[in-house]
């Protein structure tokens, strides 16, 4: 890089201005980029690394402060220092009043995670600033190996630092049409460092066919994804909003810059989506918005628009302090025409030796709603979806979209330090507390039960208790199995062990099943959220998983399935109906947000319908050959008949 030395400050970009204002509790404006590679990271190379990244860019040595109309940039000499990581992902890092630096490198196990205040630069500087870095730390890491460089020699510091709305700014006023109210995502608001991140591994090169097979780009093909999987969750009663989508666009593909800072602008795109709407109709809305010559069209009269504010004599004049009060009630006010965020960074390159040392990159950012971010290297490609809405659904139906149109799907496992105790205790206690009541409840009533007929004597309680043998999820009602003798609970015990003990399920599903069908697949469980997730490939800590199930009728909208567990793992049923888009109705963890509301709106459904309706005992010997080739039922509950109608003979 050529040694052309920057100012000490410099006035904060057009498209960063309203970040100082609007960062807070609610959302830190904090993006992370990481390289996994496939050894363990060494702190003090990383750190030599880091020094020497430094040097090419000073433009990252700077503090953020407030002058008396705007917000601008400071260069000093403070140290940027590798850490190991322990705080939660895109924690917050600007601090106002504080003379800190606006970025933060850390490490965790085979990972560099580099973190940033959005007001220092966009997705672009940041990967570029990665890149380096990981080439800089390899370099040391591996001195036998020839590594090629992967920066610029020719650009100086001032390139890095110039301001490209400026030098673009044509003056060019364009009608644009109006921004509409759109539909926003409902659920349980999480605070900051309980952000919920979900991480999709993909084949880029399967995402690309699927893409080109629909005529459209990468970045519509997925844009229409997340749309189609927000609407998936949107009762029909709520389809009055459309589902609009803010992606952020790097002006560097339309303006030629060498620009490090915030260059970048962005669309949105509103997608009127029917009651009957196809992921085909998603498609031609995002297929269209994202055609090159309309883009352009639209990011140019956005940024044009931005710089005339920016240069407006009158606003020019006005205080920051009151100019943050605009900016805070100008990003609210615009947030209510956005309901998600989709980044896609694109493909990141590298020199081929350095394929030997590299996993994958990765991209996600903080959000205050549901943001997904998306880039790849090499065939990896991962999306990072970050939200503060407590409900995975989106995400899950954006897995199930994704894997029907033929692209395999696997879900990273978060591997977060900061997160680790992200449950509290008093929580996890009150869960245990109820559950084990329940437990008491059915044991004292069995035992009641036995005294009374004369089955068991209150001598025979001095030696051995009733226990029960299985256990049903909560809201899931029928037959649960206890022993009343030692032997019995034993040899029931291990029935249930070996399947030898038929079990059999009644469940309503969202949809039309027409044919009897054994699935399999795998699950994963997440011990943190008490969640699976259900895989067609093996993945590591999965657990193979087959289920059978058997239409039994239909209406208009549900179909009632018997269910049959060849393997019985937890949530197996729910998760693995699901999975096949066909989720139990008034299921909340693993259903449709939009069937749910549907059936608890016309049936007052508050719980899955899911019924543990029969056992059927396979030929014994004693203790228990009275029970040889009988079976036992539990009637469904009525909501099941208030749902369906009359049912069919042999399931009332």
């Amino acid at each position: 890089m050529k040694k052309e030395h920057s100012s000490r400050w410099r006035k904060l970009d057009n498209a960063a201005q309203a970040f100082p204002a609007a960062t807070g509790k609610k959302d830190t404006r904090v993006f992370r980029f990481y390289c996994q590679l496939k050894e363990d990271i060494q702190a003090d190379l990383l750190q030599k690394a880091l020094e020497e990244t430094m040097e090419h860019y000073p433009v990252f040595s700077m503090v953020l402060r407030k002058g008396l109309f705007w917000f601008y940039l400071e260069q000093r000499d403070l140290p940027a220092k590798v850490e190991e990581e322990k705080r939660p992902p895109c924690s917050e890092i600007y601090v106002p009043d504080h003379k800190t630096l606006l970025f933060q490198v850390s490490y965790y196990k085979t990972r560099i995670n580099f973190e940033v205040f959005h007001a220092l630069t966009d997705g672009t500087g940041a990967m570029l600033f990665l890149k380096e870095l990981v080439s800089n730390y390899l370099i040391l890491r591996h001195p036998e190996e020839t590594f090629s460089k992967v920066s610029e020699d020719m650009l100086t510091e001032t390139d890095f630092e110039e301001d490209s709305f400026s030098q673009y700014y044509t003056g060019k006023k364009s009608e644009k049409e109006k921004s509409r109210p759109a539909y926003q995502i409902k659920g349980e608001y999480l605070e900051q460092e309980k952000m919920e991140i979900t991480e999709i591994l993909l084949s880029a090169e399967a995402v690309h066919k699927c893409a080109k097979a629909h005529g459209v780009s990468v970045t519509a093909y997925l844009a229409a994804a997340l749309v189609y999987a927000v609407y998936e969750e949107i009762p029909k009663s709520r389809l009055k909003k459309p589902v609009s989508l803010m992606v952020p666009a790097n002006l560097r593909n339309f303006f030629p810059s060498a620009s490090m800072t915030n260059f970048w602008s962005w669309i949105e795109i509103a997608c009127d989506l029917g009651p009957e709407a196809s992921f085909e109709d998603a498609l031609q809305i995002t297929g269209a918005a994202m055609q090159k010559e309309a883009l352009k069209q639209e990011i140019s009269t956005r940024m044009n628009d931005l710089v005339r504010i920016e240069r407006n004599p009158v606003l020019r004049a006005v205080p920051l302090e009151i100019k943050n009060l605009a900016l805070m009630a100008g990003t609210t006010l615009g947030g209510r025409s956005i309901t998600t965020v989709y980044s896609n960074i694109g493909r990141i390159q590298m020199p081929p030796e350095y394929e030997t040392y590299i996993e994958r990159f990765g991209f996600f950012t903080s959000t205050d709603k549901v943001q997904m971010c998306s880039c790849s290297y090499g065939d990896s490609m991962v999306l990072g979806i970050t939200s503060k809405i407590a409900d995975s659904n989106i995400e899950r139906n954006l897995m199930h979209l994704l894997q029907k149109e033929g692209i395999v799907c696997e879900q990273e496992e978060n591997d977060f330090p900061g997160q680790k105790e992200e449950r509290k205790a008093p929580a996890k206690l009150f869960e245990s507390f109820t559950f084990l009541c329940i437990v008491l409840a059915v044991v004292c009533n069995l035992i009641d039960y036995l005294l009374d007929s004369g089955k068991l004597t209150k001598e025979d309680l001095r030696s051995f208790r009733p226990s029960v043998c299985n256990r049903l999820d909560r809201n899931t009602s029928g037959l649960v199995a206890a022993g009343c003798s030692l032997a019995g609970l034993q040899k029931l015990s291990a029935m249930f062990k070996d399947r030898s003990l038929h079990k059999y399920y009644l469940c309503v599903v969202s949809g039309s099943v027409k044919e009897k069908k054994r699935i399999e697949g795998f699950l994963k469980k997440d011990e943190k959220t008490n969640q699976v997730t259900i895989s067609q490939k093996e993945l590591p800590d999965s657990a193979p998983i087959c289920t059978e199930y058997e239409p039994l009728m239909e209406t208009e909208s549900y179909t009632l399935l018997k269910v049959t567990l060849i393997t019985g793992r937890t949530h197996q049923i729910r998760a693995h109906l699901a999975s096949i888009g066909h989720p139990i109705v008034g299921d909340m963890k693993y259903g449709n947000q939009r069937v749910n509301e549907e059936a608890k709106r016309q049936y007052h459904i508050h719980s899955q319908m899911l019924h543990s309706w029969k056992l059927v005992f396979p030929q014994m010997e004693e203790p228990l050959a009275h029970l040889s080739g009988k079976s036992f039922t539990a009637p469904l509950p009525g909501e099941f008949q208030k749902v369906l109608g009359p049912l069919p003979e042999g399931v009332r």
